[in-house]
């Protein structure tokens, strides 16, 4: 999964890798614990519906502690030329233990219902492989794996083995500390080549190789090669900008000097107006005023950087705490 600067230096390297976009997200489902999903773009169309899940998840705050985090739903409306991949826990198979294929098939149903794919990620992730060696018999577990991911491709879930890896290269363990102040619960992986991850999955036997090769070149395959980077100059624009601009400085200037607006504010006003107008930014300035506004009600702290600081239509529109006019104020 990568990002448009990311895949101009893939097709430096080897025209023959395929870039895939795609992001991994918390994900709300009714009153279920929250979860992870990886969505992966099909399309260019793909890819706008895979940046409108994203923004939901910032547009509504569904845990406090969990941000951003998506609606189930919400991922399941907009799927259109996406893939949806979920994580097949350990404690999922773990607890699996000793149930009848009937019972697991259901639960395989209701836990993978509307997903794509599910992500098979190595056993020295999970907290199991953390927990004390007599509590945990990690052989019986992999023994269950087996039967899980089988189930799995028998229902055609498509598992898929992961690396589930934070770390580029193992020198980027000391960053990754330095970022997780030594998070004990969390652990650092690293990308692995595909004799490493068939090594890692070696306990599947006959399956290593369907999870971590086959599968893989399947969810591959149904994704297209595509550049991301528009082509041509696209500025964005808001519906009514101008004029909900002009409303929002209107208002905030008349609560801060009173309706009758002295000359100068006037002034200042009517000449930043005519500036914007010129370089057509009506848009730009109420998006920037509509982030501002969020990041204030999540209560967030933030900044603006450039010449635009300068800008009284930006302090009127709350972007900025710092009012550019002269101050007109004595003190003794």
């Amino acid at each position: 999964m990568v990002y448009p600067s990311k895949r101009r230096a893939v097709e430096k390297a080897c025209s023959k890798i395929k870039a895939i976009y795609g992001v991994r997200l918390n994900c709300k489902k009714e009153d279920e614990p929250e979860f992870l999903i990886t969505l992966l773009a099909k399309s260019k169309r793909g890819l706008k519906n895979v940046f409108r899940i994203m923004s939901s998840g910032y547009n509504q705050v569904l845990n406090e502690k969990i941000w951003p985090c998506v609606r189930w739903d919400n991922a399941l409306e907009n799927k259109e030329d996406v893939l949806i991949g979920k994580e097949c826990s350990w404690s999922f198979i773990k607890d699996s233990q000793g149930k009848n294929t009937v019972t697991l098939e259901n639960e395989i149903n209701f836990t993978f219902d509307g997903v794509d794919y599910v992500e098979i990620t190595p056993f020295n992730q999970s907290h199991l492989s953390l927990e004390p060696n007599d509590s945990v018999d990690q052989k019986s577990i992999q023994k269950q794996a087996y039967i899980i991911v089988d189930l799995l491709q028998k229902m055609g879930k498509t598992p898929v083995a992961v690396s589930n890896a934070s770390c580029i290269t193992q020198e980027d363990e000391l960053c990754w500390n330095i970022l997780h102040q030594n998070n004990t619960a969390e652990h650092p992986t690293f990308m692995k080549s595909t004799e490493e991850m068939l090594e890692e999955y070696a306990f599947l036997q006959d399956l290593a190789e369907k999870i971590v090769i086959d599968n893989s070149n399947y969810i591959a395959g149904m994704i297209e090669s595509f550049d991301s980077r528009p082509v041509g100059t696209h500025y964005i624009s808001l519906p009514d900008a101008e004029n909900e601009v002009k409303r929002r400085c209107k208002q905030a200037a008349e609560d801060k000097y009173g309706s009758e607006l002295p000359k100068i504010i006037k002034d200042r006003i009517e000449d930043e107006f005519k500036k914007i107008d010129y370089s057509d930014s009506w848009s730009r300035y109420l998006l920037a005023a509509i982030v501002s506004d969020k990041c204030n009600g999540l209560g967030y702290m933030h900044t603006i950087r450039g010449t635009a600081g300068s800008s009284f239509i930006v302090y009127l529109l709350g972007i900025s705490e710092t009012n550019p006019l002269p101050a007109s104020l004595l003190l003794s």
